[in-house]
């Protein structure tokens, strides 16, 4: 551990993966969020050919600190409704590796979309993609090496870097980005102001083994609260919570545990819970009052991710 020089700045960004992201987004706007429309990309496979949706589509809730990613994966059926198709312009030297490449994370996507929907993408942010490399160099922690996007701004764009990190974790992909250059929040109606923390359920016996390879990614220790060990995150956090164990036989129905560690909830501080209380009520979506009296769309209604949102 180096506490003087913490390279982790936050978080960068969860991912909500779904099957659906056309009605998963519009679910999201009637909770009061404001989503713009999933965009997937399209390319054509050989020259002359028309371009077809290919890989990952998405959308973003954007917030002060960070943004809730909402993903879907091309399928056999097409990407559904209520998205936009952005054909890409590639050379046609390149066309056939972006076209793997592409496939490729839509597999990958798509292998996790087994395990049912939910939060499978973990990003934490980095002011330095190159000296995060390092240090996880120095920890023996593997990762993608740093990749370099240009985002609009100045004379042809600026590069940002990110790093997927420790492909073998398995509770989501990870990875570390650097912030992007000129980023805003959006306004939201129900008020929404900042991504405040996100959970990781792990299964009994698993949580000091889920802690320590924590430790190594974050730089930092975790705090006691409750039952729960937490990380700070600047402005958010990540909370492991390990899961009871299954009841023995014979006394009564039995709740099987996970077979891995998985990230169960997302909480959003918004400015007036009281009115998003009511405008959920409205719109028929339930939503129960959560132990410290924060508001919870369950899993069954928000796609396999608990929704918190509490208010500041």
């Amino acid at each position: 551990m180096t506490p003087h020089r913490i390279v982790v700045d936050g978080l960068h960004h969860v991912g909500h993966l779904v099957r659906d992201l056309g009605t998963v987004a519009d679910l999201y706007r009637r909770m009061g969020f404001t989503v713009p429309t999933p965009v997937f990309p399209a390319l054509a496979p050989a020259p002359g050919e028309p371009p077809r949706p290919v890989g990952a589509g998405n959308t973003r809730l954007r917030f002060a600190n960070a943004f809730l990613e909402l993903v879907g994966v091309v399928t056999g059926e097409g990407p559904g409704s209520g998205v936009d198709i952005a054909p890409l312009e590639v050379p046609d030297h390149a066309r056939a590796g972006v076209f793997a490449a592409a496939t490729g994370t839509a597999r990958r996507l798509a292998e996790r979309l087994e395990t049912g929907e939910g939060l499978h993408v973990l990003v934490w942010a980095t002011a330095d993609a190159d000296g995060e490399a390092r240090r996880l160099d120095r920890l023996g922690i593997e990762h993608g090496g740093v990749q370099r996007l240009r985002r609009p701004g100045g004379g042809g764009g600026v590069p940002v870097g990110y790093l997927e990190v420790d492909p073998n974790a398995p509770e989501a992909r990870l990875a570390a980005a650097e912030p992007t250059p000129g980023r805003s929040a959006d306004t939201h109606s129900n008020g929404a102001v900042a991504l405040a923390g996100v959970v990781m359920s792990v299964p009994p016996g698993g949580l000091a083994r889920t802690e320590e390879r924590y430790e190594r990614y974050l730089d930092r220790t975790a705090r006691t609260r409750g039952a729960a060990r937490v990380f700070d995150l600047g402005r958010s956090e990540l909370a492991l919570v390990e899961e009871a164990p299954a009841a023995p036989p014979g006394s009564g129905p039995r709740r099987p545990s996970p077979r891995r560690p998985a990230l169960t909830s997302v909480t959003v501080t918004v400015a007036d819970q009281d009115a998003l209380a009511t405008r959920l009520a409205d719109q028929g979506i339930p939503a129960r009052t959560t132990e410290d009296g924060g508001l919870s769309v369950g899993p069954a209604w928000a796609h396999g991710a608990e929704l918190r949102l509490r208010s500041v």
